[in-house]
């Protein structure tokens, strides 16, 4: 058996919707007081300033407006109470006034009455300093057996421009980035890491957050290299002064796509002897030192003393 009440309900169904659009309309063009919760927005701050304390995020505004406006602004409206710190000494305590709403051009017909709170704000600004500081990769990694890491740690930027006041940006020397850790690594690869934030009451501005890392690990070769030459340095002006023998052999390690780019020849390593080393530690078989190459190891030096063959000019 059919209810009579269900009988023709889609057009009862739009009745209903119809009237009560037609209500909402009525109602909604009717003038209101409504309060609202709105942002509290810095503005005008001295390029040379930065504000030190921190502002409550939002004020209370009491408003007046026909009741669609009203709805608009409560859930959609572009609308904040601005302070204007461009004359603003170090510290001030700033009266809220309804003139300082400023609301979007859809919000045009609304009247900012009164802010009910807060009545008034404190700001407090300190003096701007910019530096350029070294970042710090925190970034472990573990080469697998027969690999290594070629080069280090490599950032993408290595330093970053930081602003803050005066005091605190002049205690700062460094950035690092957040911990990471890779094991059994055989491949050249790069990722991203955060950096470590500093602590919110420093007040220091950063451009970025995270960095790009690169770490080039690579298949590790060993060769030897022949007839390297052996010098001797800090000799007398009235010597002259000669390794025996006066070549060496080198054996060299470091990534396969390094040694390759490089092609080392004899000439490339210098192997010397220090003829003031020698005569500081009485030394009659004289140590050999090399200069360092990057990324390459100097694993082996055949032989590894000398002796030195001296004559008078």
């Amino acid at each position: 058996m059919q209810l009579p009440l269900l009988d023709n309900y889609k057009v009862k169904l739009v009745s209903v919707l119809v009237a009560t659009l037609f209500w909402f309309v009525v109602v909604t063009e009717n003038e209101y007081d409504d309060i609202i919760t709105v942002a509290i927005k810095p503005v005008n701050i001295p390029e040379d300033r930065i504000v030190v304390n921190d502002l409550p995020a939002t004020a209370r505004v009491k408003f007046k407006g026909n009741g669609k406006t009203l709805l608009g602004l409560r859930y959609f409206g572009d609308v904040a109470v601005e302070l204007d710190l461009s004359h603003t000494d170090d510290q001030a305590l700033i009266p809220l006034t309804p003139d300082m709403v400023s609301v979007s051009r859809a919000s045009q017909e609304l009247q900012a009455l009164a802010i009910i709170e807060p009545d008034q704000v404190e700001v407090k600004l300190a003096r701007l300093k910019q530096k350029r500081v070294k970042i710090i990769p925190q970034i472990e990694i573990e080469a697998d057996a027969g690999f290594a890491l070629i080069g280090g740690i490599r950032l993408l930027p290595d330093s970053l421009t930081i602003k803050g006041p005066v005091p605190h940006v002049r205690s700062i020397t460094e950035i690092k980035t957040e911990k990471r850790h890779f094991e059994r690594v055989r491949t050249a690869f790069r990722g991203h890491v955060p950096l470590v934030p500093f602590a919110d009451s420093l007040r220091i501005q950063l451009p970025l957050h995270e960095v790009t890392f690169e770490a080039d690990v690579q298949k590790l070769l060993e060769y030897e290299i022949q007839e390297v030459p052996v010098h001797v340095i800090n000799v007398p002006a009235n010597l002259e002064i000669t390794a025996l023998p006066s070549v060496a052999t080198v054996t060299v390690v470091g990534g396969e796509k390094q040694l390759l780019e490089l092609d080392l020849k004899p000439e490339d390593i210098f192997l010397y002897i220090d003829y003031d080393y020698s005569r500081e530690h009485k030394n009659e078989d004289h140590k050999i030192f090399f200069k360092p190459i990057d990324g390459i190891e100097i694993r082996k030096i055949y032989p590894s003393t000398y002796i030195l063959e001296i004559r008078r000019k």
